[in-house]
């Protein structure tokens, strides 16, 4: 009986090797930190029709473009603008009396909050804005929405997150320590007075 499974264990090892998939004891995610995003397709919620359920995924490092879009390292340009909305770099807020840069702020919060780690989107490939998917971004299970919410450097942007909302406004968190235009109206021409 040995015998058997010891041919058919080297069989399997033949097989990987000339299928190009060699035998690894590496988890997927060992294999993305060395420097490669991973694209595939999982299926969402069973509560809505087969062909609403299959969802895109990519798991990679990323670059921070700004407070609300990260740049993965196979090119793919994810939006998170989907349940929030974040100011752009260029945004300024009013702090103790004096402009200062909100948008740089936000980004860089979000920037320490990915840190070195992986970030995971899950979303619909189809669901394009500008030439960027729009979806959800999680660190671990962390939901970088919600944190960026959370910690006032991002507003609600659907009834869902309001209530991350209504806690950063009440501990004047982020954004909420001064006054500052909502950010999609700020993309409209909108200005703090004196800006």
């Amino acid at each position: 009986m040995k015998t058997v499974i010891h041919v058919f264990v080297g069989w399997l090892v033949v097989q990987a090797l000339l299928s190009g998939h060699a035998l690894s004891a590496d988890p997927p995610q060992a294999t993305l930190a060395r420097g490669r995003a991973d694209v595939d397709k999982v299926r969402g919620g069973i509560a809505f029709a087969p062909e609403k359920r299959m969802w895109t995924r990519i798991v990679g490092r990323v670059k921070v473009i700004d407070a609300h879009r990260l740049l993965f390292e196979n090119g793919t340009e994810a939006n998170l603008l989907w349940n929030m909305d974040a100011p752009d770099l260029e945004q300024k807020g009013m702090r103790g009396g004096s402009f200062y840069p909100a948008g740089r702020e936000a980004a860089d919060f979000l920037r320490k909050l990915i840190g070195d780690e992986l970030v995971t989107f899950i979303g619909h490939r189809e669901d394009k804005e500008g030439g960027h998917v729009r979806g959800a971004c999680f660190v671990g299970e962390r939901s970088l929405e919600i944190e960026m919410i959370r910690n006032g450097w991002a507003i609600s942007d659907h009834e869902g997150m309001d209530p991350w909302e209504i806690l950063a406004r009440e501990n004047k968190r982020g954004l909420w320590q001064g006054s500052f235009v909502v950010p999609g109206r700020w993309r409209k021409g909108e200005r703090l007075a004196g800006e």
